[in-house]
């Protein structure tokens, strides 16, 4: 079987101002890993162009990194390929990764719903609704909004699941919403 580079993302969680991209291929092992990195399949060393880019929805770009040097010669588990400053917003991306080695284009999509907006909002509601952290005392307000807040979530975890575009435009309203909230009700530290 031939090389098929394998990669995951994740965001940071805090005001989700970066992501980072990871190769997950590992090593070429015969019984368990014939897509791998390493003979009889190509190897790390011969790389000579790997470019991420992001788009959004609509396949507008919004990022592109050249990521050729971050590759290590020999395969590692896990290799952190880019970390790159986000401050998009909440909704869908796709990440496509183009690498060329020996001649060869590997080219690999990762699609992903991103609300971490939304997650972030949703914390400063619960935040908010007990002030100086006395539970026995809560903001009924702002503790029925990050009641709501929170299904408002689940939703968007449970919409991202299938990436049609009706999903995506829920998923992007629901997050606004629960911004709105925050914007709203919440001095946001």
């Amino acid at each position: 079987m031939a090389l098929i580079p394998k990669y995951t993302i994740t965001f940071s969680h805090s005001k989700g101002d970066y992501f980072k991209l990871y190769d997950i291929t590992e090593e070429y092992n015969a019984s368990t890993n014939a897509a791998g990195w390493g003979s009889p399949n190509d190897v790390m060393s011969d790389i000579t162009s790997a470019i991420v880019t992001v788009f959004d929805y609509s396949d507008t770009l919004l990022i592109t990194q050249d990521v050729t040097s971050v590759y290590p010669v020999t395969v590692e588990d896990t290799i952190q390929v880019a970390t790159l400053n986000w401050g998009l917003v909440d909704g869908y991306y796709k990440f496509i990764i183009t690498m060329i080695v020996n001649g060869t284009t590997y080219v690999s999509t990762v699609e992903t719903v991103y609300f971490g907006n939304a997650l972030n909002s949703a914390e400063d509601l619960w935040f908010n609704a007990f002030p100086n952290q006395d539970c026995s005392c809560p903001n009924v307000k702002l503790l029925e909004l990050a009641k709501e807040a929170e299904i408002l979530l689940y939703a968007i975890k449970s919409a991202g699941t299938s990436l049609e575009i009706s999903n995506i435009n829920k998923i992007t309203n629901a997050s606004k919403k629960i911004q709105n909230f925050a914007n709203r009700y919440c001095t946001v530290l």
